[in-house]
């Protein structure tokens, strides 16, 4: 089997030399202390999901002929990324004054078909910012926040537990209260938590 990276073939893979995984987890480590990051592996042309590499890399099924690790640039990937997290964010405040605005007028079953998607997007948007962070390797504390991603979600989950039992009491006054002034509050710490991210990946493309 051939094994390449962006087309490039690196080495050849013999039935009887060393494993495919191992030979796969040092291609992946090493292109990331180089900086780059596997986004997909093709298998002869084929995309390969992640359960179907799983069973590939433990020899569950028959090896093809070409191996290929397609990557991108890890900090082009991050900032691409953490651009479109911030257009989530934007959807973020939207929907939750959309569904504060429904409990106003007693309209409670819109309120709550709005906030489902809504807290939908931000477990997305936690996750992604989180992602970002570890895959590029960063540790930040937010400017002026002094919070880090961590610390923010840990906080999130305290905010989404309370309105749960706010809706399963029917307590809309409470239901309210808590978006308008615990989690619309907490939009604005995830997007300065995402902008320093961003300074700091720009800063580290300068240097």
């Amino acid at each position: 089997m051939k094994v390449l990276v962006d087309g490039n073939e690196l080495r050849q893979v013999s039935p009887d030399g060393e494993p495919l995984a191992q030979i796969y987890r040092e291609l992946v480590g090493g292109l990331f202390r180089e900086g780059r990051t596997v986004v997909a592996v093709t298998l002869d042309g084929r995309t390969l999901k992640d359960d179907d590499l799983t069973r590939l890399l433990d020899g569950e099924e028959s090896p093809g002929e070409t191996l290929d690790l397609q990557t991108l640039d890890t900090a082009e990937l991050s900032r691409a990324t953490l651009a479109e997290i911030s257009t989530h964010l934007e959807r973020l405040r939207e929907g939750l004054k959309m569904t504060v605005d429904h409990l106003g007028r007693a309209e409670r079953a819109k309120a709550l078909a709005a906030l489902r998607p809504t807290l939908e997007i931000w477990l997305a948007v936690c996750e992604a910012v989180q992602k970002v962070c570890l895959l590029s390797q960063i540790d930040l504390t937010a400017e002026r926040e002094e919070t880090t991603a961590g610390t923010l979600q840990e906080s999130l989950v305290g905010s989404l537990g309370d309105v749960q039992s706010a809706i399963e009491q029917e307590d809309w006054v409470r239901l309210a209260d808590l978006l308008e002034y615990e989690l619309m509050p907490s939009v604005t710490g995830w997007d300065t938590l995402v902008k320093a991210v961003l300074d700091r990946l720009q800063g580290d493309v300068k240097a």
